[in-house]
């Protein structure tokens, strides 16, 4: 038993650009002379230009799967609708391939499925998380929280870990989009934790350094300074909430 169910091949124009487009739909008659069409290049068309100054000229209904694809492809071979342009070079038809009456204009997905269905899945995920963001105090708050911890593990890799300072400084370097780094001394970002200390002798280390001794620690919400060999209360963990000490 065949699966074909008749199916409509249209004729769609921009009324503002005069731009057409071959395609074929199994809706109602209603709905098929509501349908915009689906096509890469089309689509594009239509959200520059306006989805609601589309038009149908001419359409055909087929029962028949053979008289459907042999219709369609004469349609596309005579009228070029690939290649055939305006007297400014423009293209006439937004089809980028011929239209057979099976799969229409959804070229991306024919092409490459997987990838079709992964993007798909991937929008999906972020529709999801961006009203879960917007309906949630709770989870906005969350997502703060974990924004500053991770701000406040980064600045504090920045200054203790000299090859996380490294890559940091390239990274930095390589997002200036081909622009020379300046070699001077200090400069960089790595240059100028690992020069600090030559440029300010005694101020990062031995007991003129305020915090000589000392390490920051905190239970979450809070922050302050504890002598290295005082033992940590409870609750209280090494590092610090950024904004707030005591």
């Amino acid at each position: 038993m065949s699966d074909f169910k008749p199916t409509y091949l249209c004729i769609k124009q921009h009324s503002v650009t005069k731009l057409l487009y071959l395609c074929k739909t199994t809706r109602s008659y209603e709905k098929m002379l509501k349908y915009k069409g689906s096509g890469r290049y089309w689509n594009r068309h239509l959200k520059e230009h306006g989805k609601e100054f589309v038009e149908t000229l001419w359409y055909c209904l087929f029962t028949e799967k053979e008289e459907l694809v042999k219709f369609a492809l004469m349609i596309s071979e005579n009228m070029d609708i690939i290649q055939v342009k305006d007297s400014n070079g423009k293209k006439i038809w937004a089809n980028e391939k011929f239209e057979n009456g099976l799969d229409g204009g959804w070229e991306h997905v024919n092409e490459n499925p997987d990838k079709f269905i992964e993007n798909r899945k991937m929008k999906k995920a972020r529709d999801a998380w961006k009203k879960k963001f917007d309906s949630s105090k709770e989870f906005r708050n969350a997502v703060k929280e974990h924004t500053i911890k991770m701000a406040e593990i980064h600045l504090l890799n920045l200054i203790d870990n000299k090859k996380y300072v490294e890559d940091f400084s390239n990274a930095v370097s390589l997002g200036k989009k081909g622009k020379s780094v300046s070699k001077r001394p200090g400069s960089q970002i790595g240059e100028k934790n690992s020069n600090y200390g030559n440029r300010h002798p005694g101020l990062n280390s031995g007991e003129k350094n305020p915090q000589f001794g000392t390490m920051w620690i905190t239970d979450g919400t809070q922050s302050r300074l504890l002598r290295k060999n005082e033992m940590i209360p409870a609750k209280w963990r090494k590092g610090r909430t950024m904004g707030i000490s005591q």
